[in-house]
């Protein structure tokens, strides 16, 4: 579960290690008049190397986790298929390294101490 000052409510994330970028829904992006930012036209790549999407926006959000953590993130926006409005890519799993306990479905963090 996710959490930002850019929308109202908290929303539950897929994490996906076999997508390269994180992403974001585009029909969540224009319910909460994120703001857009054109890119020249890229494609998200899986991790079998095959194209997904070719896309033309980002979004960059301050997103904090339950456990206090917090980090700025961008999101290539999308249409995205299933009930997950954002998708946390390889490349966030690489760059925060985190700790995922699957059973519970929670996300930590090694080297973060929330009383900081």
């Amino acid at each position: 579960m996710l959490l930002s000052p850019s929308f109202l409510a908290s929303v539950n994330a897929l994490v996906d290690s076999g997508l390269s970028d994180c992403s974001v829904d585009s029909i969540f992006v224009s319910k909460n008049c994120l703001p857009l930012q054109k890119i020249k036209p890229c494609s998200l790549t899986l991790i079998d190397r095959t194209i997904n999407q070719l896309v033309s926006y980002v979004v960059s959000l301050p997103i904090n986790f339950p456990c206090s953590y917090s980090c700025w993130i961008e999101f290539f926006m999308m249409k995205l298929e299933g009930t997950y409005p954002i998708v946390l890519g390889h490349n966030w799993l690489t760059q925060h390294n985190p700790t995922i306990d699957w059973a519970k479905g929670t996300i930590g963090f090694v080297n973060f101490n929330s009383s900081n």
